[in-house]
């Protein structure tokens, strides 16, 4: 944690409102971004990072500094998400190589097979993460988490161990897993690696 984060939590936690809305504009674009990917629904998570700092403000006297106060703001968020989506009764893991855009009634492959068309190098770049994004969403839970926060949002695997409550070793497994299952599936479906 920056020295930066310390002072503002120490102010937080003896009431300073303004302190709060430091952090919160230092992190709610990360935290509503990690939520968008993690639940699929814009909306759905803006009102989840409503709810995250809402939580991380009323129990702000929790937080110990022994970590980092990244980790212990994503699994608040990762909480918020997975209670929302229990809620909801949604299950979002699907086969990822049946993937099809029904907006379009084109299958994964031929999507891919048209992006790789495109001239434009910083729309293909956009588009292909928003393809993995897509292929995110259909991991298993325990794939999903790790991903994201390692990967999608540079979490280093003991912060996301951390905010994961696992060990480290059991998050490096899952990450190596999780890339893999998406590698596969692109190579699988003609993209260029």
């Amino acid at each position: 944690m920056t020295p930066q984060d310390q002072e503002l939590i120490k102010k937080v936690k003896a009431g300073d409102k303004e302190a709060f809305t430091q952090i919160f504009d230092k992190y709610s674009d990360n935290v509503l971004g990690y939520l968008y990917r993690y639940v699929g629904d814009f909306q759905t998570a803006e009102d989840l990072t409503i709810e995250t700092f809402l939580k991380v403000y009323n129990n702000i006297e929790r937080y110990e500094e022994m970590g980092t106060f990244s980790s212990w703001l994503y699994k608040i968020a990762t909480n918020c998400a997975k209670m929302e989506l229990r809620k909801k009764g949604r299950r979002r893991e699907t086969a990822l190589d049946g993937y099809v855009d029904e907006a379009k009634e084109t299958t994964l492959a031929d999507t891919i097979a048209d992006e790789t068309a495109k001239t434009d190098r910083e729309a293909a770049e956009k588009d292909s993460k928003e393809y993995i994004y897509k292929f995110v969403e259909g991991l298993d839970k325990k794939y999903k988490d790790v991903f994201l926060l390692c990967d999608v949002e540079g979490m280093s695997q003991e912060e996301a161990a951390k905010a994961l409550d696992s060990n480290i070793k059991t998050i490096g497994t899952r990450l190596l897993r999780a890339r893999r299952i998406i590698y596969d599936i692109l190579k699988k479906n003609g993209y260029e690696l």
